[in-house]
C-alpha cells in the first residue's frame, strides 16, 4: 500500500496488469524508509495483539518520511477514519491512493493527522530521548522508537544513548527498544545521483 500511494493513480489492488495510466507522473513522498518501517510494524503486530493485559506497546516515529507507511498501517488496522459511515469501499481506497499526498487530510509525512501515530514533530534527533521520557514511571509500557541513521549523527541522540543508563535501576520505569533504520543515507554521506531511489 505504501508503494501504491507513492506511485499509483489507480488499480491499487492490482486487479489487472498495470498500465501506463495507472502511474503517477511524478511520485511524491519517500520510498527509502517505507520498507524497514513496514517490516517493523508487521513484526510488532503479533506482539501488540498478544501483549499482557494492562501493558502498552507504543511506536514512536523518529523518521517523518514514513508517512506512506504510517497511513497504510492506520488503514490496515482500521484506525483510519472512513470517508462515510460504512466500511471502506474500493472507490475510497482508490481515492486515498490517487490523492496521496493530501495536505488537507493526512499530509505526506508522519503527522498528527494520521490516527494513532506518535512522532517527534519533524525534529531530527530527539526520538530516543522522547521514547525514554515516555517510559518514565510507566512500568507497563514498552516504547519502540524508530531512529533513522541520519538521526544517529545528532547530539540529541548521542546524549540519549548515554542518558539511558540513568533509567536502569532508578525506579519503576518501562522499557525502550530502539530500532535503527539503517539504509546508508547518512546526513554526512554523499548526495545520491539525481533520480536515484531513496
Amino acid at each position: 500500500m505504501s508503494a501504491a500511494q507513492l506511485y499509483l493513480t489507480g488499480n491499487p489492488r492490482l486487479a489487472r496488469l498495470l498500465r501506463h495510466e495507472d502511474l503517477k507522473a511524478s511520485p511524491r513522498g519517500h520510498w527509502g524508509v517505507c520498507p524497514p518501517v513496514n517490516y517493523l510494524l508487521a513484526h510488532l503486530g503479533p506482539l501488540t495483539a498478544h501483549r499482557p493485559e494492562g501493558s502498552e506497546l507504543l511506536v514512536l516515529h523518529g523518521a517523518g518520511h514514513a508517512g506512506p507507511s504510517a497511513l497504510a498501517h492506520a488503514y490496515l488496522n482500521q484506525s483510519l477514519p472512513r470517508p462515510g459511515s460504512e466500511a471502506w469501499t474500493m472507490a475510497d481506497l482508490r481515492t486515498l491512493v490517487a490523492g496521496f499526498p493530501d495536505p488537507e487530510r493526512f499530509g505526506s509525512e508522519v503527522t498528527p493527522l494520521i490516527p494513532g501515530v506518535r512522532h517527534t514533530g519533524g525534529q531530527l534527533g530527539p526520538a530516543l530521548a522522547v521514547a525514554q521520557g515516555m517510559a518514565l514511571d510507566a512500568p507497563h509500557r514498552l516504547v519502540v522508537p524508530l531512529i533513522g541513521d541520519g538521526e544517529l549523527e545528532t547530539g540529541a541522540t548521542a546524549a540519549a544513548w548515554l542518558a539511558c543508563r540513568a533509567l536502569a535501576g532508578s525506579g519503576g520505569h518501562g522499557a525502550v527498544l530502539p530500532v535503527v533504520l539503517a539504509n546508508g543515507l547518512r546526513m554526512g554521506g554523499p548526495v545520491p545521483p539525481r533520480g536515484a531511489d531513496q
